[in-house]
C-alpha cells in the first residue's frame, strides 16, 4: 500500500511537470486531469493512513493494519491504475512512444533539431523535458510498464480477490439494520 501511495503522488507530479513543460499548465484541462489523479492518490493515502489508525490485533497480542482498510485501498489503486495512466497519456502526448533518444540529443548534427524542435517555453530545458518523458515511457508504456500495468491490477489476487476480502470483513449485518431501520423496517 505504501507503494501504490507513493507511485500515485509520483504520477501526479509527473502530469504537472509534463503539462507544464508543454506550456499547458494551469488550463483546464490540465487541471481537471491533475484533479482527478489527486482524488485518486489523496483516497489511496487515506485508505493505508485509515487502515493504521484502525489497526486489529491477533489473538496473541500482534497488531496488523486493518483488512478491510487495506483491501479497499488495495482495490481502489488496482482498479482506477489504467485510468489514471490514460489520464497522464493524454496530457504527456504521443512523445511517450515517439521520443528520441538521449544518444540523438548528443549527437551534434540531430542534437541542434531536437533542442530546436522540442523546446516549448524559455524556462523549459530540453534535457529535463526528455528526461520527463523517459520516465513516462518507463513506468507506463515500455516493457516494465506493461509489466506493472498487469501486476498493479493481479497483485494480492486481483480484484476478485479484494472484493471477497471486502465483503467478509465489512460489517454487512449493520449495513442492513441501518437500512431496515432508515425504512421504518423493525424486527
Amino acid at each position: 500500500m505504501v507503494e501504490a501511495a507513493e507511485r500515485a503522488e509520483q504520477l501526479v507530479g509527473l502530469a504537472l511537470l509534463v503539462s507544464e513543460q508543454q506550456g499547458k499548465g494551469g488550463t483546464s484541462t490540465v487541471d481537471n486531469a491533475v484533479a482527478e489523479m489527486v482524488c485518486y492518490a489523496q483516497m489511496i493515502r487515506m485508505s493505508l493512513d485509515w487502515a493504521c489508525r484502525n489497526f486489529e490485533s491477533t489473538p496473541s497480542g500482534m497488531v496488523h493494519p486493518n483488512v478491510l482498510g487495506v483491501n479497499v485501498g488495495k482495490y481502489y489503486f488496482a482498479a482506477g491504475y489504467h485510468q489514471i495512466i490514460q489520464k497522464l497519456h493524454d496530457l504527456a502526448g504521443g512523445l511517450v512512444l515517439t521520443l528520441p533518444t538521449e544518444a540523438e540529443l548528443r549527437n551534434p548534427e540531430s542534437g541542434k533539431y531536437l533542442r530546436k524542435y522540442l523546446h516549448t517555453t524559455p524556462d523549459v530545458d530540453v534535457e529535463e523535458r526528455m528526461r520527463i518523458y523517459n520516465l513516462i515511457r518507463d513506468l507506463t508504456a515500455d516493457a516494465y510498464g506493461g509489466w506493472h500495468l498487469v501486476t498493479t491490477l493481479q497483485a494480492g489476487g486481483g480484484l476478485a480477490a479484494q472484493r471477497t476480502m471486502m465483503n467478509r470483513t465489512y460489517d454487512l449485518e449493520r449495513a442492513r439494520r441501518k437500512a431496515k431501520k432508515a425504512a421504518g423496517i423493525t424486527g
